[in-house]
């Protein structure tokens, strides 16, 4: 079987360098709520489950196990032939936090946010092999 949200809880929590304490308060919950979770004895509601993916900017269906793509508008190598360096990851998420204030009008349909989201990563990605073949 494949992994299941306790344990992509556990491995983002750890890449993160989080003790399940920090976790807890970040979500103003207890310890033992994030030892449940993480052991799989005990699912957060769907709220949360979207906080949680929204905290380590991946999918839902990737920390639900459902995924192995953690965000699907991220590309090992963007839209172009340039790998993905660190520095753009960063500058990729870092974006994407900004522009998510802009989607927080809950009369959007969810499948409208979602094709903004897959539109404005294209753009992104566009820009930044353009400026990479520049460059070089």
């Amino acid at each position: 079987m494949g992994k299941q949200f306790g344990d992509r809880l556990k491995e983002l929590r750890i890449e993160r360098g989080l003790t399940q304490e920090e976790l807890a308060r970040e979500f103003n919950t207890g310890k033992a709520s994030i030892s449940h979770y993480e052991s799989n004895r005990r699912l957060p509601n769907a709220n949360n489950i979207n906080l949680f993916a929204e905290f380590f900017n991946v999918s839902i269906d990737y920390i639900m196990g459902k995924s192995e793509v953690r965000n699907p508008y991220i590309t090992e190598k963007g839209l172009g032939s340039y790998p993905i360096s660190i520095k753009d990851k960063s500058q990729y998420e870092s974006f994407i936090e900004q522009i998510q204030f802009f989607f927080m009008d809950n009369e959007i349909p969810e499948e409208d946010k979602e094709a903004l989201f897959r539109d404005i990563s294209k753009l992104f990605w566009e820009a930044k092999d353009i400026y990479k073949q520049k460059s070089n």
